[in-house]
């Protein structure tokens, strides 16, 4: 089957997704599937109040991605993304939680807490970009843990960061964004994560120069990246420690 979301919930609420099994690694056919983009596991569109929890996902893209619409349309009659609870889930080869790049109509208020990342890209990801407009605020993410051993699941594409945010994502048509107000990214609170991972880098986060990513906390992170973090346009606060445990012993 072509590259596509494996679960999409559109302007839905109040639902609660409990004890599946999302595995995108497989065809219909049986058999392992190559490596492909864009197979996100579940997709939360412009929804309120759900609750993911106790499932486990697996696929090579976004394992759980929140988006509310992009484009003229999505600005002018925006339905939100809010009041969004993940815990106590198990993410497999993808890159953990994404927020955007779908954002125009606004998200706010997520929880991730619980959760267990193995051999993923990354642990958390925002997205967005200059002609998107709408608005990501009150982001919680705690008490999780990311393992990631394996080598072969950074050789298909570039790593930046195991937490990585930007406001400079890729936007395939293009705009004139003069009439577009400008993404609002704000309280972001990232705690209690504990990282062991091959990739070199923890934090990749560049804002938007006209309105740099705003009270980007970050508390009782472990992590034994040794790279530099690169951060741009953006307030963050608080503190992580590094574990002295070189990447040869994972």
């Amino acid at each position: 089957m072509p590259d596509i979301w494996c679960l999409h919930l559109y302007g839905c609420r109040d639902i609660t997704i409990s004890g599946i099994f999302v595995d995108a690694e497989y065809s219909p056919k049986g058999g392992l599937r190559a490596y492909t983009d864009n197979d996100d596991g579940i997709v939360l569109d412009s929804c309120e109040n759900p609750v993911i929890q106790d499932s486990v996902i697996r696929c090579h893209d976004d394992c759980i991605s929140v988006k509310s619409g992009k484009g003229e349309y999505a600005r002018l009659h925006p339905r939100l993304s809010r009041n969004i609870q993940i815990h106590g889930c198990t993410f497999h080869l993808g890159s953990g939680i994404a927020i955007g790049s779908e954002m125009s109509g606004g998200i706010e208020d997520v929880e991730i807490r619980g959760c267990r990342f193995l051999d993923t890209f990354s642990l958390f990801c925002l997205k967005t970009a200059r002609s998107r407009g709408g608005y990501i605020r009150r982001i919680r993410l705690r008490d999780c843990t990311l393992e990631s051993r394996d080598p072969g699941i950074f050789s298909n594409r570039k790593h930046k960061g195991v937490v990585y945010m930007d406001a400079s994502y890729k936007e395939s048509n293009p705009v004139n964004v003069e009439d577009i107000p400008i993404p609002e990214v704000a309280d972001i609170h990232i705690s209690d994560v504990s990282i062991h991972t091959l990739a070199e880098r923890m934090l990749y986060i560049h804002g938007l120069y006209e309105r740099p990513f705003q009270n980007i906390l970050l508390e009782r992170i472990s992590s034994n990246c040794a790279a530099p973090d690169d951060i741009v346009d953006a307030e963050i606060s608080g503190d992580y420690a590094l574990i002295l445990e070189p990447h040869k012993n994972l």
